[in-house]
């Protein structure tokens, strides 16, 4: 490379990791997808103030519309990039995280609060939300408790809590776990990024209840 190429390149310069660039593919199709999600919503309220004819077929597309905005925004966050040190407000993180489970079988428990966070804790505490709900197929209720000593807790609770065998396996990213199928990648990722948060994950089965826990510095 000549010292101008060099130059131009920066300092900074290096190679994106396989996991980087798929967390940089997740944020570009959230990014790109959410702006017509938000389009329908948008034409569906017109049509309502225009004295649109109601009906159940309307209200099937804004819920859905709805639905897939905040889906966007939430994955956006749990499986985007987070660079080293950039910061996140837990109080748009919790509107990002309710706004998701309005629309799951599990309810959210986030008591209001303010502060900051990493972007890659607060990443992290949306990888675990999303794997406690999937362990309520039932529903529930999904309880997300900061700790005054630092790291925070995730506990899922309902009628079944189902949980898939590897979870810890994958939490870990054990070199004896088998490869997640796409409904269960979530998982695997959340141990990922946990180890860029410089956390510590820790899990605990009970006949009723999955509790996740992230000890400092998450």
């Amino acid at each position: 490379m000549t010292d101008a190429a060099t130059a131009a390149a920066g300092p900074a310069t290096r190679r994106l990791g396989e996991p980087e660039i798929a967390g940089l593919v997740a944020a570009r199709l959230c990014h790109d997808l959410i702006s017509p999600a938000g389009a329908i919503g948008n034409g569906v309220e017109l049509m309502r103030e225009i004295g649109g004819p109601p009906g159940p077929e309307l209200d099937l597309v804004a819920d859905s519309a709805d639905k897939l905005a905040a889906s966007l925004q939430f994955l956006r966050l749990a499986f985007g990039p987070a660079p080293a040190g950039e910061s996140a407000g837990l109080a748009g993180v919790r509107r990002i995280a309710r706004r998701w489970f309005a629309h799951q079988r599990a309810e959210l428990d986030w008591p209001e609060g303010d502060g900051d966070s990493t972007r890659r804790a607060a990443r992290l505490r949306l990888n675990l939300l999303q794997a406690a709900a999937s362990s309520l197929p039932r529903g529930g209720m999904v309880t997300m408790r900061e700790r005054a000593t630092g790291g925070f807790a995730v506990r899922a609770e309902g009628p079944v809590v189902a949980a898939p065998e590897p979870a810890e396996l994958w939490l870990s990213d054990a070199p004896a776990a088998p490869p997640p199928t796409p409904r269960d990648v979530h998982w695997l990722l959340a141990g990922r990024h946990a180890r860029e948060a410089h956390a510590g994950l820790a899990v605990q089965r009970t006949e009723t209840a999955l509790i996740l826990t992230a000890t400092p510095p998450a």
